[in-house]
């Protein structure tokens, strides 16, 4: 599937084997956000992550905690949406981890023990990054970047 703009427009079309195309829809305003989220890729698309050596899903499955989610995927999509996307601001999944391991590397930040939704031992972190809940291994389970 591939995605073209045209006088304002999404228009999506559909790549059949012989090299043709035929169109899908075309969306206006309403119904754009949700259309591109259909079609651009997203975690586990095989682009490379931010070291340039491992892919971004592992990056991101690497310094992430799924908690209470069934996925470490769906983890990172539901903390971006409440923490970042939900609040105006624009960031990628591994923009927001790297703040998030920031401020857990951060020697200057407030550190306290804490428990996560599971009850298991974590550690509440507040830093000029922003504050979160971690595993004491350092994985993410959320964090709240400040602006």
């Amino acid at each position: 599937m591939s995605a073209h703009f045209y006088e304002g427009a999404l228009l999506t079309l559909s790549t059949h084997r012989d090299g043709e195309s035929s169109p899908l829809g075309v969306v206006r305003n309403e119904g754009f956000e949700q259309c591109l989220r259909n079609i651009i890729p997203t975690v586990g698309s095989g682009t490379r992550g931010p070291s340039g050596r491992v892919s971004t899903e592992k990056y991101l499955e690497s310094n992430w905690d799924k908690s209470t989610s069934s996925t470490v995927k769906k983890s990172i999509a539901y903390h971006l949406k409440q923490h970042v996307t939900r609040l105006g601001r624009n960031m990628s999944e591994v923009e927001y981890t790297q703040r998030g391991l920031k401020a857990f590397a951060d020697s200057a930040a407030k550190r306290s023990p804490a428990m996560d939704k599971l009850g298991r031992a974590a550690v509440k972190v507040v830093s000029k990054e922003g504050s979160g809940l971690f595993t004491p291994q350092g994985k993410i389970i959320w964090f709240q970047p400040k602006l």
